[in-house]
């Protein structure tokens, strides 16, 4: 008898370790930002806008103490932006403390470099505008 509920423990214990290692594998693909108009998945300061022929987006950065923009971007029908902000990138400027890299991919994209740069306001005193532009807009001509 005793042989059997060693088996049986050495069995559980085996069971319950593959099982947190898929909890941990999946955990950890779950929660893999990612590029998408709802949201990244994760708890980060990150957005994606998207444009189509019947929403063409231009977003605007605006400094709230001053009510006067820091950014633009018209985004191209078809095309999406992502934006990230990461804090305290320059800390002795008060002005602009922080910094947002940003990418113009195709329409769909989940993953990528985002290239561009550019210091940023901080959160408390920024603001994000998007504004719909007049429709129908047709995509860019691609050559």
């Amino acid at each position: 008898m005793p042989t059997r509920t060693t088996t049986t423990t050495r069995s559980t214990i085996a069971r319950a370790a593959l099982a947190a290692a898929i909890a941990t594998t999946t955990g950890c693909l779950a929660y893999k930002p990612y590029y998408h108009e709802s949201g990244s998945g994760a708890a980060i300061d990150q957005y994606t806008y998207v444009s189509r022929p019947w929403e063409p987006k231009t977003i605007t950065l605006i400094d709230v103490r001053t009510n006067e923009p820091v950014w633009t971007v018209d985004v191209p029908v078809g095309k999406q932006l992502t934006m990230r902000f990461y804090e305290d990138k320059n800390p002795d400027n008060a002005i602009t403390p922080d910094n947002m890299r940003w990418q113009i991919q195709d329409e769909g994209t989940k993953f990528g470099q985002m290239a561009n740069t550019t210091l940023v306001p901080p959160a408390e005193v920024r603001r994000i505008d998007v504004e719909l532009r007049a429709v129908p807009e047709a995509p860019p001509e691609e050559f």
